[in-house]
């Protein structure tokens, strides 16, 4: 099991074991895949001309993410977005992002990792859509607030009759999975804390 993002602060909490088992599941990301000559071409801009820009501060290649988004490989684009958030965190050896981590994460890639999801669903995914959601649950950035939490998990798709849901559970279909279910970044230990950075990175205006 990984480290989560934010430690119980009350460890008697009758609801920890459920709140463990919501990432139990969990592997670690996927190891960067080897990029063969026959993906390195399929990987080239003029296949995505409508893409949105693969920005990044420090340089991370987020073409295989956008392949995966455009063919609408849910799944495999979910496992890489949690590959090139610890990456681009510089947490891949470690296997988790803590609040610090979060609080620090360029702004420049979160922003494409977040456009090429909205972009490829069509507005069904995405950081941002996610975001939006849990300020509708009434989250309060950057506080945690695990009742919260659960309200939005709900919403999106990853608690089902007060269970949290396996990985292979979640629903990995556009046409099929609630607003807002994708990504899942459980594979990477983010919480609350992602939408408290794309608030501050000013990624979207909330709606109220």
């Amino acid at each position: 099991m990984f480290k989560k993002l934010f430690r119980d602060r009350n460890p008697s909490n009758a609801d920890n074991s459920k709140r463990r088992r919501s990432s139990a599941d969990s592997k670690p990301p996927s190891p960067e895949p080897e990029i063969t000559p026959e993906l390195e071409a399929s990987l080239a801009d003029e296949h995505y001309p409508d893409s949105p820009p693969l920005l990044s501060a420090g340089g991370m290649d987020y073409r295989l993410l956008r392949s995966y988004l455009a063919q609408e490989q849910w799944k495999r684009a979910d496992q890489e977005t949690a590959r090139v958030l610890l990456a681009a965190a510089k947490q891949t050896q470690k296997g988790w992002l803590s609040r610090e981590d979060l609080e620090n994460f360029p702004c420049e890639d979160l922003a494409t990792i977040d456009r090429l999801w909205v972009h490829y669903s069509q507005g069904q995914f995405g950081f941002s859509v996610q975001t939006q959601l849990w300020l509708d649950c009434g989250g309060v950035a950057p506080e945690e607030d695990y009742d919260t939490y659960k309200k939005f998990a709900e919403l999106v798709g990853w608690r089902k009759k007060g269970e949290w849901l396996f990985y292979d559970k979640l629903t990995f279909n556009v046409d099929r999975s609630p607003f807002g279910h994708l990504p899942s970044f459980r594979r990477a230990g983010a919480r609350e804390m992602i939408f408290f950075r794309i608030l501050t990175c000013r990624l979207f205006k909330p709606e109220h």
